[in-house]
């Protein structure tokens, strides 16, 4: 007997400046159970997004189009959001330090990823 998958409910935001990515991960989301997937690849349109829903969990990429994510991250926690950076440029110790006890996945990633830290 298989143990059941974690699943996402309600609203989560995803912040990816690659839209390639961006649109594979949406997908993976829903898949999971996320009733609505709002992303962004802007920090200035993540913040807008924040102040419009509410959210369950957010997966942010650290390095955006306009700057790093570092200030969503910080409404986002402020506000009681779990969160999980996803990084490609190997600056994980950076994040622990920044932001203890907040996930962090390595890039590229796969739905196993997304899972596993779910759990």
């Amino acid at each position: 007997m298989c143990a059941p998958m974690p699943e996402l409910s309600g609203n989560v935001l995803l912040l990816e400046d690659n839209l390639i990515v961006s649109l594979d991960v949406e997908e993976i989301l829903k898949e999971l159970g996320a009733q609505n997937v709002y992303s962004a690849d802007t920090v200035k349109d993540a913040l807008g997004l924040v102040d419009a829903h509410s959210y369950s969990f957010a997966l942010l990429d650290v390095k955006l189009s306009d700057g790093d994510v570092f200030p969503v991250a910080d409404r986002l926690l402020q506000i009681g959001v779990r969160i999980c950076f996803a990084t490609g440029h190997g600056d994980a110790d950076f994040l622990k330090a920044r932001y203890p006890g907040v996930a962090i996945i390595d890039k590229p990633y796969s739905k196993e990823d997304i899972l596993a830290l779910l759990q």
